[in-house]
């Protein structure tokens, strides 16, 4: 389960939104699949 490595990605300062975008693009996709 490739999800459980995005989860514990270090916080970014510069834009802390985009790890969690990244992470419901992901949800979706599957989900669509």
């Amino acid at each position: 389960m490739p999800l459980t490595r995005f989860l514990p990605i270090p916080p970014v300062s510069t834009s802390p939104s985009i790890p969690i975008f990244f992470v419901l693009l992901l949800g979706n996709m599957f989900v669509t699949r």
